[in-house]
């Protein structure tokens, strides 16, 4: 996705699409750290069983499919 996908011209790096694709499809916890400020961090895949990363996958192939970047079976989010 980093090599293909160029949001509005710019390049994004593999672990920025990561961080992305976890937003989008798997939400957010937020976690109030003690200086008041809030940190939103993506769920992990590490957490969804066999059916859930498959969907998660399956999700993540097909936006990347429609938006021309065609991934490959070589480990992207490992």
């Amino acid at each position: 996705m980093s090599e293909k996908i160029k949001p509005r011209g710019q390049v994004f790096t593999a672990e920025a699409w990561h961080y992305w694709c976890k937003s989008k499809w798997l939400g957010c916890d937020d976690f109030v750290l003690p200086n008041g400020k809030t940190l939103v961090i993506p769920r992990s895949t590490a957490n969804l069983d066999t059916a859930e990363f498959n969907a998660y996958m399956t999700a993540v192939e097909a936006w990347a499919n429609d938006h021309g970047a065609y991934l490959e079976d070589e480990g992207i989010f490992a």
